[in-house]
């Protein structure tokens, strides 16, 4: 079972205002390791201690498919944050959905083009200059997903792709709306390159409306989403 709570900061206290406030606190109440709460669960500084953070209601409540698509597949779901208000929830069945914590409402999303071990995701918010329809209002961005260890090409997995909200296919070319779509994206060139050995993503950021990926012993390429195209 998986559970969302939303903490907000400017109610729940987790930091002291100042190195005043935390030296104070530290003095009416002392640290305690794990274990000493453990063996004190009825002193009354370990019944204080609990009282220090109290986890808020959950938002919703959610499992993993119990089926997953091959026997060796783990059961478990990601998190990817669109939004300080929506998330996106894969499984590894590459199902998804959108979650939004203000109206806590579920709307389903395309699959996934392959599932990924070990994701790292990025969301890109829509320009400043975009305008919207009321339609399309609360319906915008996009989230780049990628796995951070990355392998040479051939077992026809999609390790690069992006949820993004834009217009649908529609070979008429009639303006039928926009809709949430799940596009394959090339990997960085090095990947195919015959020395290259799978390395894990060291580091990941969103510059403008270009992502930058840093790659261990290889160096660094940025992918401009305008163009769908990775460049050192």
């Amino acid at each position: 079972m998986y559970t969302l709570r939303r903490f907000d900061l400017s109610r729940n206290q987790f930091f002291h205002p100042s190195d005043e406030a935390a030296a104070l606190h530290a003095k009416v109440l002392p640290t305690w390791s794990p274990k000493q709460i453990k063996m004190e669960t009825n002193s009354a500084a370990a019944k204080e201690m609990k009282k220090l953070v109290r986890p808020p209601p959950a938002l919703v409540n959610m499992k993993q498919s119990p089926c997953p698509r091959s026997p060796q597949s783990e059961c478990k779901m990601e998190c990817y944050p669109l939004t300080d208000t929506k998330l996106f929830f894969a499984n590894s069945s590459t199902r998804i959905f959108r979650f939004d914590a203000d109206t806590r409402c579920i709307v389903t999303m395309p699959n996934l083009h392959s599932r990924k071990y070990s994701p790292l995701a990025l969301s890109v918010p829509i320009s400043p200059t975009t305008t919207t329809s009321k339609e399309d209002q609360g319906e915008d961005g996009g989230l780049y997903i990628i796995d951070s260890i990355l392998n040479k090409p051939g077992n026809k997995a999609v390790q690069f792709e992006a949820i993004l909200y834009r217009n649908r296919d529609n070979i008429l070319n009639f303006p039928i709306g926009n809709a949430w779509h799940c596009d394959a994206l090339p990997l960085p060139p090095y990947v195919n390159s015959p020395a290259y050995k799978p390395a894990p993503v060291c580091s990941y950021a969103l510059v403008g409306d270009t992502i930058c990926i840093s790659t261990r012993g290889v160096g660094t390429y940025c992918f401009d989403e305008k163009i769908a195209d990775t460049t050192c």
